[in-house]
């Protein structure tokens, strides 16, 4: 089998599966959205942002809904490919709320943490590692 076959074949197996109920409702959500001129707001993170950015796109170009995400999804300086920028003004702009708490607050509750020993293992239990979880669950 060529790949182009195996990815079709699976492309349509997953939409087979889907919930056909829930998408109308779903489709139903959204166009009572557009007619009581509502607002959709999208957030992800990491990859999910970019997926987010470009729905945000679809929705206005596509459907007239107006659509926001509040993640700026830009690259930062970064050795790690996943670094993106939330903009919690544009949070606190859009949603009318912002983080309560930021970095520094959440170092001192890891450090804490770790000093009580409410960590054990972290450096080698899988639930402290997203991949290792993900294939451990046959996720990934």
């Amino acid at each position: 089998m060529g790949h182009c076959q195996g990815f079709f074949g699976e492309t349509a197996r997953i939409a087979e599966s889907l919930d056909r109920e829930k998408v109308e409702r779903m489709v139903g959500e959204l166009v009572a959205l557009r007619a009581r001129r509502g607002r959709l707001f999208l957030l992800g993170v990491g990859g999910s942002a970019a997926n987010c950015s470009h729905a945000v796109n679809d929705f206005r170009k596509l459907c007239g809904i107006e659509a926001y995400t509040p993640v700026d999804n830009v690259t930062t300086p970064s050795d790690d490919p996943r670094a993106y920028h939330i903009n919690s003004d544009k949070i606190r702009r859009l949603l009318g709320y912002g983080p309560r708490r930021g970095i520094r607050d959440a170092v001192r509750d890891l450090c804490a943490a770790f000093k009580d020993g409410r960590m054990p293992d972290s450096f080698d239990d899988d639930r402290y590692f997203n991949v290792r979880t993900m294939k451990a669950i046959k996720a990934a």
